[in-house]
């Protein structure tokens, strides 16, 4: 068995789950034309039920039965959030999970659980890609077993697939783009706050590109439309501040 650190153990997993899932449905299966993802950072059970309430209650009701728009949906499923290397799930990690189908490291973006925290070297290793690079290809046929093909160090995601079926692609996000979350889709980093060179170590910049930079000059990333929903000066900056040039000797 593949080691849980490395890429095979994931996709085999994912195969496995697929073919049991659809060994047991009998309907239609008719194929999606596009994919709207959408993730609310911590929205765990817990938060879900304390919205399902409060929502139930403002409209005059007791709560408790209110359904919000996914309870209606025709299926529905839990994901247990954990990391390669801790119990309590990270947003990072997390996304790269969710966006890439492997499990990572805390606070890494866009590795695998070969990558190490703030360990530059190691993420040359153990890159994953996602699903925007999916559908911004020509080949619209690539499914799970083509990633057994992969160069040993590519590890293809869920942004990066979409790239690859010759999709549009675009992220919309309420916080930067360079963030933990979002920065799954086209980044690979061994820190997630290495949003830009001033957040890195004089050694690794030598070596690693910054969240920023993978994100203007790399691939999936300079081929995603993106968009930014808060529109006050202050969440503005915040969301801009990591793509600007402060100091440069010329």
């Amino acid at each position: 068995m593949a080691s849980t650190k490395q890429r095979d153990f994931w996709y085999e997993e994912a195969r496995a789950a697929l073919r049991r899932r659809l060994y047991h449905y009998e309907g239609p299966r008719p194929h999606a034309k596009n994919v709207i993802l959408l993730i609310g950072d911590g929205m765990g059970v817990a938060t879900v039920t304390a919205a399902r309430i409060l929502r139930g209650q403002r409209l005059g009701g007791a709560g408790e039965d209110h359904q919000l728009a996914w309870d209606r949906f025709p299926a529905l499923a839990l994901a247990r959030t954990y990391n390669a290397d801790a119990q309590i799930g990270e947003s990072s990690a997390c996304a790269t999970a969710l966006l890439c189908g492997v499990k990572a490291n805390f606070e890494t973006v866009g590795l695998d659980a070969r990558g190490r925290f703030e360990n530059c070297f190691s993420s040359f290793t153990s890159r994953v890609s996602s699903l925007i690079d999916w559908a911004q290809q020509e080949d619209s046929n690539l499914s799970l077993p083509v990633l057994g093909s992969l160069a040993q160090h590519e590890i293809s995601a869920l942004a990066n697939y979409a790239t690859e079926a010759g999709k549009a692609t675009g992220v919309v996000t309420t916080t930067r783009i360079t963030h933990a979350t979002p920065a799954a889709l086209y980044a690979h980093s061994p820190s997630r706050y290495w949003e830009d060179d001033s957040k890195m170590p004089p050694q690794a910049r030598k070596s690693c590109k910054d969240i920023t930079r993978q994100l203007v000059e790399d691939d999936p990333g300079r081929n995603i439309n993106t968009h930014h929903f808060k529109e006050n000066s202050e969440s503005t900056g915040g969301q801009t501040r990591y793509l600007w040039i402060y100091n440069q000797e010329l």
